[in-house]
Parts: structure tokens; C-alpha cells; sequence
């Protein structure tokens, strides 16, 4: 019975504590706006910022696809492999040629 009162007032206690925590963090003011926007930064150079971002952004995405695209593009067959004749005709001398032999002997 001890331990169930022990629970139930420990539950308690922390609903009471984080329901404090909330409404103080409800009563500060909002977050500062942005370090650009403090700096004075103009829309134009913010958006100046964005079109480089997203040229950047769209540059590297282009190589990217054109990279997977020469890795996923299917090979090109190569030459056949070099098979040797399995029939040589046999080279016979013409007339002219037995004739120039015959007189160098």
C-alpha cells in the first residue's frame, strides 16, 4: 500500500513541476528572429543566397545522374577474341616467280 502512495505522489508531483516548466517557457518572449535578419541582410542578398544554393544543388545533381548513368549504362561488347585459321591455303609461286628462281640457282 506504501508503494502505491509513493507512485501516485511521486506522479504528482512531477505533473505539478512540468506544468510549471511549460508555463514559464510559455511566458518569455518568442525566439530572436534570425542572425541574417538582425544583420540587416536585404531580402535581395537572401535571395542572391537561395539562386547560388540551388544552382549549386542542381549542378550536383546533374553529375550525379549523368555518373550513374555511364555506371548503369550496359557494356559495350568487345571485339570478338582472335581465333586462328584452321585452314591456311598453301601459297604457291607464280610462273614469273619459279622462273626468277630457277635462274638464280
Amino acid at each position: 500500500m506504501k508503494l502505491r502512495i509513493g507512485l501516485a505522489a511521486g506522479f504528482a508531483a512531477g505533473v505539478y513541476v512540468a506544468n510549471l516548466a511549460h508555463r514559464r517557457s510559455q511566458a518569455q518572449p518568442q525566439t530572436a528572429p534570425p542572425a541574417a535578419a538582425r544583420r540587416g541582410v536585404g531580402q535581395a542578398a537572401l535571395d542572391a543566397m537561395a539562386g547560388k544554393a540551388t544552382a549549386a544543388l542542381t549542378e550536383g545533381m546533374k553529375s550525379l545522374r549523368d555518373a550513374m548513368a555511364a555506371k548503369l549504362r550496359p557494356a559495350q561488347p568487345a571485339d570478338p577474341p582472335f581465333t586462328a585459321p584452321t585452314h591456311v591455303a598453301e601459297v604457291r609461286p607464280s610462273a614469273e616467280g619459279r622462273a626468277a628462281n630457277a635462274s638464280s640457282n
